[in-house]
């Protein structure tokens, strides 16, 4: 059967396999769109494009963290005596840099 394992290169153990519905297909090649988060696999009869999954991304226990992280954040919001929000695009600034700080 046709799998692209991806692999913690520290621990030396398999964090993900992605296992093809199709057996005919044989691998040809794959190669990671710029930022990480996608993969293209050509296939001899056809080509996908899979998302790269959050865990193979990101380091363990990023996706506990990062819940924590918008609770104290939206907690932060609410105890402002103006009760103003945070802008939209400051709160994905924080996230972005949050998740960049725990890729692998």
């Amino acid at each position: 059967m046709n799998s692209i394992c991806y692999w913690d290169i520290l621990t030396k153990k398999v964090i993900y396999t992605f296992l093809f519905k199709s057996q005919a297909s044989i691998i040809q090649e794959f190669t990671f769109s710029p930022n990480g988060k996608e993969i293209a696999i050509a296939c001899d009869d056809e080509v996908l494009i899979e998302c790269v999954p959050f865990k193979v991304i990101y380091k363990t226990g990023t996706r506990e963290k990062t819940i924590y992280f918008l609770w104290i954040l939206r907690e932060y919001v609410s105890q402002q005596k103006q009760h103003q929000n945070i802008p939209t695009d400051i709160i994905k600034l924080l996230i972005d840099t949050y998740l960049e700080s725990s890729r692998r």
